[in-house]
């Protein structure tokens, strides 16, 4: 037995990377080293959910789950983890330092996989730095990493959609495609709030006043919600007693499983930043991507900032400050937009109202031919980058040889 520990943290990272990296070692698992103990170890991140444990559980694919609380412990040598002869730790999501410190302590060698480069110190405890592409690649190199320590494989989401289960919406008649993206007659529109929790509260029946809208400015619109699978099912539930009759009253469909499914079928999505961005863009749908600032302190924030932000009042304090120099930092807040480096999904920032937003997508319904070259665009990002895991696998396989 041969211990293969998965560090991640929040929805994005553990639904899009983590899962297809663990689905494809334990399909090679009977193969040459031998078998593996497959650990989740979700770190403290100001990013998580607080649902990643549940999900990962439900899934029957991990031997062993560590939550972040015994993260720490583990890291700060309050506790130990009884480890197999050999292994390794794989960073695929939060802090470098979380999965370079577990593997000191245990004495694995470590790697990671990352889409963002930071400074090169950072990389100094791994192995083998897996980036999704060239570009990522010479950031690296450009920071201080060795050449000889990359190795590109691919975005690992295009795995993950690839592998996706696809379900019907709970409780709505048959979704059927409108030609994606586009034509006249009944378009789908999805609306996709993302999955933490705090933004869900706020977010939904902001969302609704957008359909209410889209539905005003044309009546045969048809709207879907996407629910997270990681958001707290009993937030959800008190969410929708409050707000249900609304959402049914304006013909709502409210996806419970399977939202790629129908994302994947829309005529336009809309939703926040965030790793959904990157799923519409591998799945060609055209979004518009919104980021609504009237509650400061609920926008998640890397870093230190991110921390101090959870003190009660510190964000709205920090909020005239911080929000500019966040977004003086970043050119596009869409992830497929930086990847282009171009504006391909449309982006809107500011204290935003539900009108102008619906405006905005209405104007997208109408424009066939701008969704259509939008989903060709997205497509092309992400071409041919099926088989991220098993490289990735198979570079982590050699130190377990």
């Amino acid at each position: 037995m041969k211990d293969f520990i998965i560090v991640a943290n929040g929805p994005g990272e553990l639904a899009g990377w983590a899962v297809p990296v663990a689905e494809t070692a334990r399909a090679v698992a009977e193969d040459p080293p031998g078998p593996l103990r497959l650990v989740l170890v979700l770190p403290p991140c100001q990013f998580s959910s607080g649902q990643e444990e549940p999900f990962a559980a439900s899934l029957g694919l991990f031997d062993r789950i560590v939550g972040p609380w015994e993260c720490l412990r583990m890291v700060a040598g309050l506790r130990r983890m009884a480890r197999a002869g050999t292994g390794a730790v794989l960073h695929i999501g939060g802090d470098l330092w979380y999965a370079a410190a577990l593997a000191r302590r245990l004495g694995y060698p470590a790697f990671a996989y990352v889409e963002v480069a930071f400074g090169g110190r950072r990389y100094r405890p791994f192995r083998r730095v897996f980036v999704p592409s060239e570009r990522v690649a010479s950031r690296l190199q450009a920071a201080g990493v060795t050449r000889d320590r990359i190795e590109v494989v691919g975005d690992l989401r295009v795995d993950a959609l690839t592998k996706f289960r696809m379900h019907d919406a709970d409780g709505a008649a048959p979704l059927e495609a409108t030609g994606a993206p586009g034509g006249r007659s009944a378009p789908l529109v999805t609306l996709v709030p993302g999955g933490r929790a705090r933004l869900f509260e706020l977010g939904l029946p902001y969302f609704l006043e957008v359909a209410r809208r889209l539905r005003e400015g044309r009546p045969d619109v048809r709207v879907a919600l996407a629910i997270s699978p990681f958001l707290p099912p009993a937030m959800v539930r008190a969410m929708f007693e409050r707000h249900g009759p609304e959402a049914d009253a304006l013909g709502v469909i409210r996806v419970h499983r399977g939202q790629w499914d129908v994302v994947g079928r829309s005529d336009l999505a809309i939703t926040i930043p965030g790793t959904t961005t990157v799923e519409m863009a591998i799945l060609g749908v055209p979004a518009l991507v919104i980021m609504p600032t009237q509650h400061p302190d609920r926008i998640p924030a890397e870093g230190v900032l991110g921390l101090v932000a959870r003190i009660p009042g510190a964000a709205r304090l920090l909020a005239p400050v911080a929000i500019p120099a966040i977004l003086r930092r970043v050119r596009y807040i869409a992830q497929p937009n930086r990847t282009a480096g171009r504006e391909i999904m449309p982006e809107m920032i500011g204290d935003l109202n539900p009108a102008a937003v619906a405006e905005a997508a209405l104007a997208l319904l109408e424009d066939d031919g701008r969704r259509r070259a939008m989903a060709e665009d997205l497509r092309r990002l992400y071409a041919g980058q099926e088989g991220a895991a098993r490289r990735v696998v198979e570079g982590v396989r050699e130190a377990l040889a």
